[in-house]
């Protein structure tokens, strides 16, 4: 009798387990339980403002990016129709993403002062997992260079700091 309720009551643990285990995250899919405000760094045991996060309902409209006290730059945030990231947009730049079956496969730099591409990188695929990425710099003229030139554009998707 003993060995009875036992043997149900593994079983109904195990079946438990097995159900609550089908659940599934969507792969690359993150949905924190509160949205990002603000972001801060300590200094000399000072807590100084970063970052404030501004949000359109659920989409991440733009990054303010604080200096001293004051907005520093703005990284602004523009989606296609499906929700996907199309466009990060910064004063003097601003990076340009093309998708192929949901897959990202280009990101383009553009230095918005020239309107000039300067950077390609292109994202191959292996089983829908990213196996590849080819990078290629444009040649730039030398009064040029003083900008942000062989900017990482993975970097931006994380906002930095």
């Amino acid at each position: 009798m003993i060995m009875k309720k036992v043997l149900i009551l593994s079983l109904c643990a195990v079946l438990c387990a097995a159900l609550t285990s089908c659940e599934k995250e969507k792969s690359g899919v993150y949905n924190p339980k509160k949205k990002i405000q603000k972001i801060y760094y300590e200094n000399n045991g000072e807590k100084v403002l970063d970052q404030v996060w501004n949000w359109n309902d659920k989409t991440l409209s733009s990054i303010d990016y604080y200096y001293n006290g004051a907005v520093w730059y703005v990284d602004q945030y523009f989606y296609d129709e499906d929700n996907r990231l199309k466009m990060i947009k910064e004063d003097e730049d601003f990076l340009e993403f093309s998708y192929e079956n949901d897959l990202l496969t280009t990101i383009n730099y553009y230095w918005i002062d020239y309107e000039e591409l300067e950077q390609t990188y292109k994202l191959y695929y292996d089983n829908k997992k990213l196996s590849k990425i080819e990078f290629v710099s444009y040649d730039i003229p030398e009064y040029k260079n003083n900008h942000k030139s062989n900017l990482n554009p993975l970097s931006r998707l994380i906002p930095q700091g």
